[in-house]
């Protein structure tokens, strides 16, 4: 959060005059960015960080205020996705715009060969970081219960929610 805002006003005093803000962590420093430029400021609100189960009182309270921040002082607040754009017209009656990810056009190829492992003929693909906020675990034990084979990538290592979901579904086709 921090680098962010000081990035933000160091963007601002080296005299740029565009500021895309990836997220909403660095937003508190907007105002002050205001204050003493002119920058055109895009915000793309990457989520409602504030509701992950993963931060704390102290940190939600900070990224609740941020998202306040992202949305009061930018000139145009992009969501990537509809229910973030429904939650950013409903909590501060903004309407932004929307710019989805685009993922709806991939196409059917040949399974081949990732890592040491071969692909099954047939498959579901799922991809995303491993977190809690993301559904994993509700994907799984939906999947498990089925025959048909799922592939999902992930950074599974990289904490002990991942490697212990790995662990209980990894037997799983």
């Amino acid at each position: 959060m921090l680098y962010d805002a000081v990035s933000l006003v160091d963007a601002v005093l080296c005299g740029h005059d565009r500021l895309l803000l990836l997220g909403v962590s660095g937003a508190l420093a907007l105002p002050l960015v205001r204050c003493f430029g002119r920058a055109r400021i895009v915000t793309n609100i990457d989520g409602i960080e504030w509701q992950r189960a993963k931060w704390g009182r102290l940190a939600r309270a900070v990224l609740r205020a941020s998202e306040w921040a992202a949305v009061r002082f930018s000139d145009e607040v992009i969501a990537d996705n509809a229910a973030i754009a429904r939650h950013v017209a409903t909590r501060y009656g903004l309407a932004c715009h929307t710019i989805p990810y685009g993922g709806d056009h991939a196409r059917a190829t040949a399974p081949g060969p990732v890592g040491a492992k071969a692909l099954p003929q047939s498959y579901a693909l799922a991809l995303c970081r491993i977190e809690p906020e993301n559904n994993v675990a509700l994907v799984l034990e939906a999947w498990s219960r089925l025959s048909a084979p799922l592939v999902f990538v992930g950074n599974w290592d990289a904490s002990a929610y991942g490697r212990e979901l790995k662990a209980r579904y990894g037997a799983h086709p």
